[in-house]
């Protein structure tokens, strides 16, 4: 299940009421840092509590600086992405067009009985953008070809900027009404969750894209995703940071059993945390490039847009380099 950004009553999930959004956190130091700037106008749904933050303008800049020094031995990593049409197209739309009252009075309605997940499939809302196809081209920095499997595809709407990187693509969804979309956008989906139930086949590269916050079992989905991948494949993997895990089941929101340790405070700090979180549950793999991504979701008629930060890496197995990475057809399985 793709991690939709939480709406209206839903933000008092991460401790923030309805209506209170802002607009990028402040710097945390002084020290030196990268600044980030998209040039994206957008709102920023905020970790902070409620008494940090203030309504942001319309055409407020996005904009993110890092800190160099408490990222550490993960700041050599980092990616600089090249400009994204395709954010700004997105943004603008949403902005053009955002879901009506009647939508999203709906909506509402319909979480009392539903999870918002299948609201959202249901009701075709809330669709989410995270890179365009150049960028992760540039992140992920191997071959074009092979199989793709996106694990939480939500309704294929992050999926369809990987998918054109990729020979073929399948997809996992334990949504019925995200699984429905994925279907028919052409994708090959399977209705399950492979921490429970996994598949019986490997692929050149795995994501699983704003899913590790959302799910019960955090720890078992990433052993999943380990055991998917090929041994000379790559793992994609994207969450918000600092980590404000829950699930759903049915209508009711509820705590995760496991926990994936990454509670900031900073986002720096809670990245490296996500990064030696992940290292504890798959030791044989190791984060080789990474970068920062605001993850967008479409507004409704009380904002126009909504965005998380979060971090976006590639993993491989440990001594695996970029060259060794190429795809070749007689191994497809």
């Amino acid at each position: 299940m793709r991690a939709a950004i939480p709406r209206g009553e839903a933000d008092a999930r991460f401790g923030v009421p309805k209506h209170a959004v802002s607009i990028c956190s402040p710097l945390f130091d002084q020290q030196p840092t990268l600044s980030v700037n998209h040039a994206t106008p957008v709102l920023r749904l905020a970790h902070e509590p409620a008494t940090a933050l203030a309504v942001a303008e319309p055409d407020a800049l996005l904009h993110r600086s890092l800190s160099r020094e408490q990222l550490g031995e993960l700041w050599p990593k980092h990616v600089a992405l090249p400009s994204d049409p395709d954010q700004a197209a997105f943004i603008r739309t949403a902005r053009a067009r955002p879901h009506s009252r009647w939508r999203t009075w709906s909506h509402r309605a319909l979480r009392g009985w539903l999870s918002d997940y299948d609201v959202n499939g249901l009701l075709n809302m809330y669709p989410m953008y995270l890179l365009g196809t150049p960028s992760w081209e540039a992140l992920l920095e191997r071959p074009k070809g092979g199989r793709l499997l996106d694990v939480g595809a939500g309704d294929g709407g992050l999926t369809r900027h990987l998918a054109p990187l990729f020979d073929s693509v399948t997809t996992t969804e334990s949504s019925w009404a995200m699984a429905k979309r994925l279907r028919r956008r052409g994708y090959a989906c399977h209705r399950v969750d492979i921490g429970e139930t996994p598949l019986d086949a490997q692929f050149d590269c795995v994501s699983c894209l704003n899913v590790l916050d959302r799910t019960a079992y955090p720890l078992r989905l990433l052993r999943a995703l380990g055991q998917t991948c090929r041994s000379d494949g790559s793992l994609v993997m994207a969450s918000p940071l600092p980590l404000r895990a829950f699930y759903y089941r049915g209508p009711q929101t509820l705590t995760p059993p496991e926990r994936l340790f990454a509670p900031g405070p900073t986002w720096e700090r809670a990245a490296v945390q996500l990064v030696n979180a992940i290292a504890e549950v798959l030791p044989e793999f190791e984060v080789v490039r990474w970068t920062y991504a605001p993850s967008l979701s479409w507004g409704d008629s009380e904002q126009t847009l909504y965005a998380l930060d979060a971090c976006v890496g590639v993993w491989r197995r440990r001594g695996l380099k970029a060259h060794d990475t190429a795809v070749s057809g007689d191994r497809r399985q």
